[in-house]
């Protein structure tokens, strides 16, 4: 579950609405009370008032009021004066600030003695409040699920009296809309953003191209400016959070009006948790964007679909690609791509065939005017090729390999996060293969490019094939304590190591990365999978197990990822 009881507010508004259409006058009616009017149309800056006439003391219900999401923080500063008052006629003055989304709430006014109903909602805050504490000593989900299980009953029972108070209780609603008024909103290119320093919020417009992450929303908005577009490192959905892009429903070639900081990553101009203001579907679209060849020659088709009306091309700069011919299908345009062989034991190779497509159409000009223009989309077609695959050789043989050669290694996923998973071969030996998926327990063959950062040995961006799900597989009994002593040895050795599976007693500093100090010199920063929530512990003593997989010189930093947190005694 993992709620705020704030979703209470969700609920109510629903058993609200039910009563009404939106801006109507909304039931029930009760003679102890009226207003003058049950639906205001606000606007920022400017003073909206009504009046209301009561026989017996009244107030404004707050808790329906969306002015603060679940952290807590301010989305809608509406400002009512007064909010409540004894029996008489009296004016509501209601003041909002700006907005650039049209939103609408239900005021809620009470009649009568509220001391039943203030009680109940206390009583959910305060459940509330307990709730998160429990929340906030967890370690794992599994403790988590555990937390929501006990109280997912306590507080459905705690929203159903209030909710059955206030619908009980004498009230009128009146409907509050807020319209966004034009923004006055200079968009500039890719190149234009790329070019600034970091910090100001931008607004660029162009296609969606290269969607690499579908959770938290990474991508590469491309426009005519630079060949390369200006990549985006997160995406927030509709109602402002991050996480859930696949809400937005964008598809490459896409065309997306955005907004959002400029940042930068390893010097590379990203743009930060995106907000997206405006889309236009494409008028182009793919039925796939990638393609994976074996090592002998051929060719593959390519379906497309275009609006009408509209143009397109393709283009490649890939030598052992071909763009051979093309002829309509069923409503589509099939593209024919021919490709070389590739005989080598090496890395898989990869090329690009972009389409690109342009369509006339009517907009409206500063002055209202509709004109014509013409619109231009981008999709990019990524095909792999796979020259001869490597059989499996073991941890220590991969660590003794060339450096970049191409190989694989064979075992049971034994630990993951962010940055990858650790296989463990059948000897015992571990390797990380950096921003590979897989779950703990496939086992799994990684072919890829032997590798190593920050003195540790990894594959780079394998390719992953699963053999099998749901092996059972066990950590060292006994693993290695860290030390000062320890990381200075890891840090001063002349040449790349493998993995350790390696434990730790220490607090959790109250940093973004959750480390924890090795002495007076070093610490540690654990990495952990999704199944650790390891943030909870900042300030507390902890007792992690995982494996190293790497040491950053420059904080001077022992990185792990965690297979087990648990307080320290």
């Amino acid at each position: 579950m993992n709620m705020k009881i704030r979703n209470i507010i969700i609920a109510l508004s629903a058993v609200v609405l039910a009563t009404a259409c939106a801006e109507e006058s909304i039931a029930p009616s009760y003679d102890s009370l009226t207003v003058s009017q049950n639906f205001i149309s606000l606007e920022a800056g400017v003073d909206a008032t009504f009046t209301l006439t009561a026989t017996e003391n009244w107030s404004i219900y707050k808790p329906l009021l969306p002015t603060h999401d679940e952290d807590g923080e301010l989305i809608w500063d509406l400002q009512i004066s007064p909010e409540s008052g004894a029996a008489g006629t009296h004016t509501i003055t209601i003041k909002t600030d700006s907005t650039l989304s049209t939103r609408q709430a239900e005021l809620c006014i009470v009649i009568g003695d509220r001391t039943e109903l203030d009680a109940a909602y206390k009583a959910l805050t305060d459940l509330e409040a307990e709730y998160e504490a429990a929340l906030d000593v967890c370690l794992t989900k599994a403790e988590s699920k555990k937390v929501d299980k006990e109280f997912e009953p306590k507080v459905k029972a705690a929203e159903t009296v209030v909710n059955s108070l206030l619908v009980s209780s004498e009230r009128k609603y009146v409907t509050l809309k807020q319209t966004a008024g034009k923004q006055e909103i200079n968009y500039i290119t890719c190149k234009e953003a790329k070019e600034l320093a970091d910090g100001p919020t931008v607004y660029v417009k162009g296609s969606v191209t290269k969607i690499e992450n579908t959770l938290y929303g990474n991508w590469t908005l491309l426009d005519d400016s630079d060949a390369d577009g200006l990549y985006i490192y997160g995406t927030l959905d509709a109602n402002g959070q991050e996480k859930n892009f696949e809400s937005l429903g964008l598809a490459e070639g896409d065309e997306v009006y955005i907004s959002g900081p400029r940042g930068s990553y390893n010097g590379k101009p990203q743009i930060v948790n995106a907000t997206i203001l405006k889309v236009n579907k494409a008028f182009i679209k793919l039925d796939e964007n990638a393609k994976e060849l074996t090592k002998d020659a051929g060719s593959f088709e390519i379906p497309l679909t275009l609006m009408d009306g509209a143009k397109w091309e393709v283009s490649t700069e890939t030598e052992w690609l071909t763009v051979k011919t093309s002829h309509p299908l069923d409503g589509k345009t099939i593209v024919t791509v021919g490709y070389a062989a590739y005989d080598e034991l090496a890395a898989p190779r990869t090329g690009k065939l972009t389409f690109s497509a342009t369509k006339e159409v009517e907009e409206e000009n500063e002055d209202g005017e509709k004109e014509k223009v013409t619109k231009s989309a981008f999709l990019d077609y990524t095909v792999t090729q796979y020259g001869v695959v490597p059989e499996p050789v073991s941890v220590k043989d991969v660590a003794a390999a060339a450096k970049n050669a191409w190989v694989a290694v064979k075992g049971i996923v034994t630990a993951s996060c962010s940055d990858g998973i650790i296989v463990t071969d059948a000897a015992g030996d571990f390797i990380l293969g950096y921003k590979a998926e897989a779950d703990l327990g496939d086992e799994v063959i990684l072919y890829g490019k032997k590798g190593a950062y920050n003195k540790s040995y990894q594959l780079a961006s394998p390719v992953v094939e699963v053999l099998s799900s749901d092996n059972e597989y066990e950590y060292p009994a006994t693993p290695i304590v860290v030390s000062e002593e320890f990381i200075s040895e890891f840090a001063a050795a002349s040449g790349d190591q493998l993995a350790k599976y390696v434990t730790y007693t220490g607090t959790v500093n109250d940093d973004k990365y959750n480390t924890l100090n090795v002495g007076e010199t070093y610490k540690i920063s654990p990495y952990a999978s999704s199944d650790f929530i390891i943030k909870n512990a900042k300030g507390k003593k902890v007792t992690i197990e995982g494996y190293t997989y790497g040491y950053a010189s420059k904080n001077k930093q022992l990185n792990m990822i965690i297979t087990s947190v648990k307080y320290a005694e």
